[in-house]
């Protein structure tokens, strides 16, 4: 039995996802100066690492544990209201698909930042106009800090991880991105 109705899935892939991932392609990893002088920054996208089999188990772990963390955090914080588990898992799908995306964003820009508040904009509206299939009365104060509480577990070990991978074996780019503001 599918917890999630077809509209729901239908606008996860397209509508709640598709601006803030779009919108990574706006994201820039150092400035053009630094890519005119050094033409081989890019050489790890060449050997075509950022799509091996490592950074895909990778992927597959983290959605896997993201999803494990999602549903028995809802399961456990929200158990007399196991009716409302759709909109309580849904809504923190959401949020950890948002905090995803700001996880991967080296350089924000202005078109990541409206992405971001149109995909939030459009679940409140879903919420509104969604009533059979999303129950907006059960988000109260309580239940929102329930939902950002199972919503930052499931995330806070990725962007921790990312941060401490970041400082520990910078980028070629992030290092010179480093340099050029010192200097």
């Amino acid at each position: 039995m599918p917890i999630y109705n077809g509209n729901l899935i239908l606008g996860y892939t397209s509508i709640y996802t598709a601006l803030p991932v779009i919108s990574l392609l706006f994201d820039k990893d150092t400035h053009l100066t630094n890519v005119m002088k050094f033409p081989t920054l890019y050489k790890q996208l060449q050997r075509g690492r950022e799509l091996s089999i490592k950074r895909f188990i990778w992927m597959f772990w983290k959605s896997l544990f993201q999803a494990t963390v999602i549903m028995l955090g809802s399961i456990f914080l929200f158990e007399t209201s196991f009716l409302k588990i759709a909109t309580i898992t849904f809504t923190c799908l959401i949020f950890a698909e948002l905090l995803n995306v700001y996880t991967e964003i080296k350089t924000f820009h202005k078109v990541m930042v409206i992405s971001l508040l149109i995909t939030l904009l459009s679940y409140i509206l879903s919420l509104i106009f969604l009533k059979e299939i999303l129950d907006f009365t059960y988000l109260t104060a309580e239940n929102i800090f329930k939902i950002l509480l199972v919503t930052f577990t499931s995330w806070t070990p990725f962007f921790l991880t990312n941060k401490i991978k970041r400082c520990i074996y910078p980028e070629v780019y992030e290092k010179l991105n480093k340099i050029q503001i010192k200097s």
